[in-house]
């Protein structure tokens, strides 16, 4: 009953936040709330899940992000739009469902794996749509800044609160033994905390070039308000990935454009990174070796010749990995993600999967030069991806919770490669030579009118 409640609760609030503030709100409110705030389980969670390691739980759960990606899905059909990229991932749908059909045992835990792999591909769509209502020089693209900086903030707020001793969002006993003092943010690990920051890095750049002023400045804001969360998370391969985005980013942007960007990003990240290597020594020595992740990875590579093409079912790595290995037993998944999904999804699911990214990466790599908002999220695109490849193969959270967020960014950014400009790009404000005899033939012609 309580749920029917807030159900309607919700609702009623979302269709005044449509009308009233439009869809970029409607759709930023829902995706931050629930993707980037508080990704809870509102159905289907069991004392299992405790203390279960896996991308989802023991049975099939209803998140707060299933509902919302699910009524952003809804609001894009409704409005009409729908993207030719959201095609990129019917094949990794398809598949999903014949496996499912066909080959997988369809038990508790594989449930739940679908249920996570259908909310991430439906997260894509919502990306895409939200993408088809930003205007980077307009007033949507300031507002959907605003609730990432918004997010950011708050995350910011809880961050230092923790840090001071404060008892927030506590991680579960067996996290909190294994991080320490480290801080979490609103979700359930540190290192979550830091992925969403790093997607936030990558969307947030190509509108640090926007003509709104408001809107750089609230996309400076969220990089820079990132990175003390970076530090205080511990967590390296977030820090370092952030810092190579913003560094092959500065490197990317057009030739005798914001050359004062180029020299003071360099020099402030090197500030930052001196100032926080106490913290990375620390974490270096205790974990010098990145723990025992080579043996994870061993034990997965062994698996993957068993089932090659469809794996052994979503969300199973820890019941199939187990009776094989004493460490993977005690719930440790392999610390990499793209042999995570070979050996629950197969080489073929894999593919399927992050097959997308790759040519999402080839086809920015293209635009990668163009002085226009194409370009600015090509090269945004372009510089995240090695960091965010380097997070992903290095750990396995990326395909968790924090995989609808990373597909729904993804998609924002290749449908904003796609999308035409409705406004020129941003600059100094003069004029290049070669549009002032288009002035000058405006002129002459509303003087002869």
């Amino acid at each position: 009953m309580t749920i029917v409640i807030v159900a309607i609760i919700a609702i009623a609030g979302l269709y005044v936040l449509r009308t009233i503030g439009g869809p970029v709100n409607a759709v930023m409110a829902l995706a931050m709330v629930t993707m980037c705030f508080l990704p809870k389980v509102l159905y289907g969670s069991t004392l299992a899940d405790l203390t279960r390691s896996g991308i989802a739980g023991s049975e099939p759960r209803l998140m707060t992000y299933t509902v919302a990606i699910a009524v952003i899905v809804l609001m894009g059909v409704v409005a009409g739009k729908f993207s030719r990229s959201n095609l990129l991932l019917l094949p990794f749908v398809a598949f999903l469902i014949i496996c499912f059909v066909f080959i997988w045992t369809p038990t508790g835990e594989v449930q739940a794996g679908m249920v996570h792999f259908l909310t991430a591909a439906a997260a894509w769509a919502a990306g895409s749509y939200a993408a088809s209502c930003v205007d980077q020089d307009g007033k949507t693209g300031r507002t959907f800044m605003y609730w990432i900086l918004g997010t950011v903030v708050v995350q910011l707020g809880i961050s230092l609160l923790q840090f001071a001793g404060l008892p927030l969002f506590p991680t579960n006993a067996a996290t909190a033994e294994l991080v320490g003092s480290r801080i979490n943010g609103s979700f359930g690990h540190p290192t979550t905390l830091g992925k969403i920051l790093l997607l936030f890095v990558m969307v947030s750049l190509p509108f640090t070039r926007s003509k709104m002023r408001q809107t750089r400045v609230a996309a400076w804001a969220v990089i820079l308000g990132s990175m003390p969360m970076f530090v205080m998370s511990g967590g390296r391969a977030n820090f370092f990935s952030a810092v190579v985005i913003i560094l092959i980013w500065t490197l990317l942007l057009p030739r005798g454009k914001a050359l004062g960007s180029k020299l003071a990003i360099p020099i402030v990240i090197g500030i930052a990174a001196f100032a926080s290597a106490g913290v990375w020594v620390a974490r270096f020595e205790e974990d010098p070796e990145g723990s025992t992740r080579q043996h994870f990875n061993d034990v997965a590579t062994a698996l993957i010749p068993a089932n090659p093409l469809a794996g052994t079912g979503p969300n199973t790595y820890i019941t199939t990995a187990g009776p094989t290995d004493l460490l993977t037993a005690q719930g440790w998944p392999v610390h990499n993600s793209v042999l995570l999904a070979a050996v629950e999804i197969g080489v073929g699911g894999a593919l399927l999967l992050f097959g997308p990214l790759v040519l999402a990466f080839f086809t920015a790599w293209r635009r990668r030069s163009e002085d226009n908002h194409q370009g600015d999220f090509a090269r945004a695109y372009v510089a995240s991806t090695p960091g965010i490849a380097l997070v992903a193969l290095t750990g396995w959270g990326m395909m968790s919770d924090t995989l609808p967020v990373w597909l729904f960014f993804v998609a924002f950014c290749i449908e904003k490669q796609r999308a035409k400009s409705t406004s020129p790009v941003f600059s100094t404000g003069k004029l290049k030579a070669a549009e002032i005899p288009n002035l000058t033939r405006i002129r002459t012609k509303r003087e002869s009118s």
